[in-house]
């Protein structure tokens, strides 16, 4: 294990639960390695390993994790015939959009019958308004998060939100 109580501290706890399940469930041997050590991790991949687990953000700082690197994991891992696993949930939240008028489009999904919410930013740049998705599978399918992306697409693409009920 490299680092592993960093790991556990800065990787997603559910993603952890479940390895750590399954390993003990089969009598397999979890190593845990930090982002920022990439090169021990690639040196660890070998044919010998089932499944790399990686994400783009750290979900508790935000910070984002050097993608070039990251990559070469990946292709590391393929080479060695290893399946990768990406969680990029918190990415979304974590990758600056620097969209406007966030507020309107938010309305005008919400008349789509798309549930989210708006939080307004400090207005002086240094936060940004944020448009909020809450995603959970008890309350939502995989058809709901489709024809949601659908609706966000299209009311951007058409300037939908800038119609005057929803300003």
């Amino acid at each position: 294990m490299l680092n592993g109580e960093q790991n556990a501290r800065s990787n997603f706890p559910i993603n952890l639960y479940i390895a750590v399940a399954l390993c003990t469930q089969r009598g397999l041997t979890l190593e845990l390695h930090d982002a920022d050590q990439m090169d021990q991790l690639v040196g660890a991949l070998t044919p010998q390993v089932a499944v790399l687990m990686l994400t783009h953000v750290n979900y508790r700082t935000g910070t984002m994790h050097d993608m070039a690197t990251v990559m070469q994991a990946a292709h590391a891992a393929h080479a060695a015939g290893v399946l990768t696993v990406w969680d990029l949930a918190h990415s979304a939240s974590a990758v600056p959009d620097y969209l406007t008028n966030a507020h309107a489009i938010m309305q005008a999904l919400i008349a789509r019958g798309v549930i989210g919410d708006f939080r307004a930013g400090s207005g002086d740049g240094h936060h940004l308004d944020i448009l909020h998705f809450g995603f959970t599978p008890l309350d939502i399918g995989f058809k709901d998060l489709w024809h949601g992306v659908k609706d966000l697409r299209q009311v951007l693409s058409t300037g939908e939100w800038q119609q005057p009920e929803f300003r």
